[in-house]
């Protein structure tokens, strides 16, 4: 089980290395940054709050998920300026 934990957080960790390129697309979005404050902030709160790790990472991880979504739209438009666009690409 703690072999696929630490994929798991692998996996999690290099997603949330592509939250910045879906920020810069879509930075202009008030929705955009009231989910990632949101997601960020109840993060915050939990981690503070919470002294079990077992329960803090059960509760953090819908927020947490949030913020990987992102990283993936993130990695796709990464992806689609250095492969090309198909012709119904993002406007970024």
């Amino acid at each position: 089980m703690r072999r696929i934990s630490g994929f798991e957080m692998i996996v999690v960790y290099f997603s949330l290395l592509f939250v910045p390129f879906f920020i810069l697309c879509y930075w202009r979005s008030i929705k955009l940054w009231l989910v990632i404050f949101f997601s960020v902030g109840m993060m915050l709160i939990y981690g503070l709050t919470i002294p079990n790790v077992g329960s803090l990472y059960r509760v953090r991880y819908g927020f947490l998920m949030i913020l990987v979504a992102f990283g993936g739209a993130g990695f796709m438009i990464l992806w689609q300026k250095v492969h090309g666009k198909p012709a119904d690409a993002t406007k970024c």
